[in-house]
Parts: C-alpha cells; structure tokens; sequence
C-alpha cells in the first residue's frame, strides 16, 4: 500500500519528460563525479597536517592549522550539503543514511569550534569526517549513475521486454505444476512500448528496511550520554565534545553508506552490456521473490 500511495517528484511518461530526466541525471552526475574527487583531494588536504615531518609546524602554529583543517573540512561538508536534507525524516520510516552523515559534521562542527578556541589539535577527527563525506560523495556518485544508465536502456522507441509478476493462484499452479512447491512468483517476459513507474521503483524504499531511524536515535542517544560522561570524567567541554563526535562518526560507518548504492551500480554495469535494467531497490526486491521463470521457444 506504500508503494501504490507514493508519488515521485518527477516521472517519465513520454519523450519530452525523458528528454528532460537524462538532462537532470547527466547534470547531476558531473557535479557528484566533481564531489566524489574534491572530497577526496581535501580528505589529503586535511591528512597532510597528520605527517610527521609536519609536527613542528602543527605544534608551533597550532590555532593557524586548525582554522586551515577547519576550513577545508566545511568545504567537503558543503559539497556534500544534500546530506542535510535526510534531517526532515530523522526519525521516521523513510530515515536514510544522510541524517547520520549530518549528524557527524554538526558533531565534529561543534568540537572544532571548542578545539580552535582552546588551541589544541583537532585534525584526526576533522579527517575521520573527511574519510565518512568522501564515501558519502561516492555512494551518491554511485546511486546518479545507476540510474542514468538504467534510464538509458528504456529511453528509446524500440519495443522492449519488461518483466512482470504473476502471482494469481490458479495461472501459477497450471504453469508450475509439479515443479514448485508451495506457492508461486512467476516472472515473465512482457512486450511492452513504454516502461512505467521507472521513477518510482527507482525512488521508492526504505534504508536497511526502515531501520534507519532507530540507528539515528541510538547513535544520537550514545552520543550524548558518552559526551557527558567524558565531561564528568575529564571535566573538559573539549574531551565532551570530542566524546560525543566519535560516536556519531561510529554510526555513520562509511559500510553502511554503500549498502544500497555498490551492489546496485554493478548490477547496472553489467546489465547495461545486454541492453539490460533494473528499476532500482525496488525493482530488485520484487524480481528476486520470484521463484519461476516462464519461457517461450524464443526466449
């Protein structure tokens, strides 16, 4: 019923919309292959200052360095700004792994200013962000490019095979008796001018099965509770904040962020050899339940 109630913001539905949609995706994917590389080059910025050969340095123009490392880390957190938008569903269904990233730069946002203030080395945790937001850039790389080239292949007057599932009981046990037990998930071939719901498959799902948000609420929960135990440990605002930046950094594990992205732009990769598709996580949770395939001679 979630699925049948959703509404993309954008839908191809004839030439002049796809027109319009490969415009917007390849516009997209340059900016995140530009994201992808800058956040890469100041994630080496920023690790440059870690060097041993740049002690002295560091130690001697200590407040100077950080502003540098600071600055070049709220770079990276601009290019990557989109992360922010997964604030207006934190704690709801839909919560992705964006809230956690966010959470992560307002953490490490808030331990520099103390860090700068108090003059102390706070570069290791400024290049832990670093390291999270260039993984951030290339999942977001990754998701962009899985759909242009998804969209490519349905994107052209040819006739096309699409696939649907039939699950009524009585076609399943004629075409399936005495080959699968228990119930049926046929998938079938399907002549077809247009693909539908391409936007929508490819848009609509839930992160880690709608898991999300309670990883934001526990993250966010340890978060706190570990900053205040530092503080009443080394009464320190400093070690409080660094605390509680950790932890959230901890949360949003850069394995986490390629859970969806990585398989799903090999999967592309490969299927666009053969002229091939799948319409996103969506697409591909429906596909893999069935358990029969039904062919003709053709096929």
């Amino acid at each position: 019923s979630e699925f049948e109630e959703y509404t993309p913001k954008e839908e191809f539905t004839d030439k002049e919309s796809g027109k319009q949609l490969i415009k917007g995706f390849a516009k997209k994917k340059r900016y995140r292959f530009f994201a992808m590389w800058a956040s890469f080059l100041l994630t080496f910025s920023a690790a440059f200052f870690l060097l041993p050969f740049m002690s002295d340095v560091v130690l001697s123009n200590t407040r100077v360095c950080m502003i540098i490392t600071s600055a070049i880390t709220l770079l990276a957190a601009l290019l990557n700004i989109k992360s922010f938008l997964g604030f207006k569903e934190i704690f709801s269904k839909k919560a992705d792994a964006d809230a956690l990233v966010s959470l992560s730069v307002l953490g490490v946002a808030v331990y520099s200013v103390f860090g700068i203030i108090g003059g102390e080395i706070i570069v290791k945790m400024q290049v832990v962000l670093l390291i999270i937001l260039s993984f951030y850039a290339i999942n977001s790389f990754y998701k962009i490019s899985a759909t242009l080239r998804s969209f490519k292949q349905i994107y052209n007057s040819a006739r096309k095979t699409g696939v649907t599932l039939i699950s009524d009981p009585a076609i399943s046990l004629a075409m399936t008796k005495g080959a699968v037990e228990g119930e049926t998930l046929i998938a079938a071939g399907q002549s077809a001018d247009h693909i539908e719901d391409f936007m929508k498959y490819s848009t609509f799902g839930t992160f880690l099965n709608g898991k999300a948000s309670i990883i934001t609420f526990v993250a966010l929960g340890l978060s706190i509770l570990s900053g205040v135990v530092a503080f009443a440990f080394f009464d320190s605002l400093l070690y409080a904040f660094y605390s509680a930046a950790a932890v959230l950094c901890l949360a949003a594990n850069p394995v986490m962020l390629m859970i969806d992205a990585f398989p799903l732009y090999h999967s592309s990769k490969k299927l666009a050899r053969r002229g091939a598709m799948i319409a996103g996580k969506t697409g591909a949770e429906l596909v893999e339940e069935a358990n029969a395939v039904v062919m003709n001679s053709k096929d």
